[in-house]
C-alpha cells in the first residue's frame, strides 16, 4: 500500500471475536477476527491511515466494549494514523433485506452512539466525532465515482456489488458517452438532495449529510419496503449529548498560553 501511495483503508469489524466470527467466517467454517487483527498491527508506524468501521447491529451491540478494550489491549490505541468509528448495520438492496429486523433506526442508533465513542475516547481509539461540512456527499453520486468488480463490472455503490440490474457499464469496455448515455447512470445521477420533493431541502442538517444514502431515494423500489428512505445523520438526535460532551472535554483541556504583548 506505501508503495502505491494509497494513503488510506477502511476495515471493519463485527464486534468482537464471537460475534464477528459467527458472521465473517471463511469457507472452512474458521473465523477471520484474528486474522483481520493481526492485520491491523502491520500498519502500526506505517504512513497509511485506517479507519476501524464497527458495525453495529441488534444482535452484537452488547459486545462493542469488549470490542474496544480488546483492540487497546492489542496495541492499537493513541495511535495517529488508527481511528475506530461505529456503522448501523442497514439493509438496502434486496441481498441485505434479511437483516432488516436486526437493524437500528437511526434514531435509535444516535442513542447509544455517543456511549460508544465516549468508552472509545477513554481507550485512545477515537476521538468524539464534531459534524462536519459535506460538500460532495455519496461517492456514488459523483459522476465519476464507481465501484470495480473483479469481472470489470462497475457499479455506483457498495451496496449494489454483484447485482447485475444496477451495473452501469465494464472497465474494460469504457466508453463516456455509452456510459452517460446508460439509463441506469441517468438514474444516478439524477440525485439532489436539494428537491423540494425531499425532507432533506427543509432540514437545517442537510450541510452535515448530504442527504445520506441516494441508493435509498434513487432505487426505493428496491428497499425492503418498497419506499424512499431517508438516511439522516446521527447529530439530527444526539446533538445535544454530543456537544455537551464536546465542551466538557473543552473545560477540561490546558489553556493556551497567552501571547507576549511585551
Amino acid at each position: 500500500m506505501v508503495r502505491y501511495r494509497i494513503h488510506l483503508v477502511q476495515i471493519t469489524l463485527d464486534g468482537d471475536a464471537p460475534y464477528h466470527d459467527q458472521r465473517r467466517h471463511l469457507l472452512t467454517g474458521e473465523g477471520s477476527f484474528e486474522r483481520i487483527l493481526a492485520n491491523l498491527r502491520l500498519f502500526l508506524g506505517k504512513p497509511v491511515f485506517v479507519h476501524i468501521r464497527v458495525n453495529v447491529d441488534v444482535r452484537n451491540r452488547e459486545g462493542v466494549p469488549a470490542l474496544l478494550k480488546r483492540l487497546a489491549e492489542e496495541g492499537l490505541a493513541h495511535q495517529e494514523n488508527l481511528r475506530v468509528y461505529f456503522a448501523p448495520v442497514t439493509s438496502t438492496a434486496p441481498p441485505s433485506h434479511g437483516v432488516k429486523g436486526f437493524c437500528f433506526t437511526r434514531k435509535d442508533f444516535a442513542r447509544i452512539e455517543p456511549e460508544y465513542f465516549t468508552l472509545a475516547e477513554s481507550l485512545g481509539l477515537a476521538t468524539l466525532p464534531y459534524p462536519s461540512l459535506q460538500l460532495g456527499g455519496c461517492v456514488a453520486a459523483h459522476p465519476e465515482g464507481f465501484v470495480v468488480e473483479p469481472d470489470g463490472t462497475l457499479q455506483k455503490c457498495w451496496d449494489t456489488v454483484g447485482q447485475p440490474e444496477f451495473a452501469v457499464g465494464n472497465l474494460l469496455e469504457y466508453d463516456p458517452l455509452q456510459l452517460a448515455e446508460n439509463p441506469v447512470y441517468q438514474r444516478w445521477m439524477s440525485w439532489d438532495p436539494f428537491s423540494e420533493k425531499l425532507a432533506c431541502s427543509r432540514c437545517t442538517w442537510l450541510p452535515a449529510c448530504m442527504g445520506g444514502c441516494p441508493l435509498k431515494v434513487v432505487f426505493p423500489e428496491a428497499m425492503p419496503e418498497g419506499k424512499v428512505e431517508l438516511e439522516c445523520t446521527t447529530f439530527k438526535w444526539n446533538w445535544k449529548r454530543t456537544f455537551t460532551l464536546l465542551a466538557e472535554r473543552a473545560g477540561e483541556a490546558e489553556p493556551a498560553p497567552r501571547p507576549c504583548t511585551g
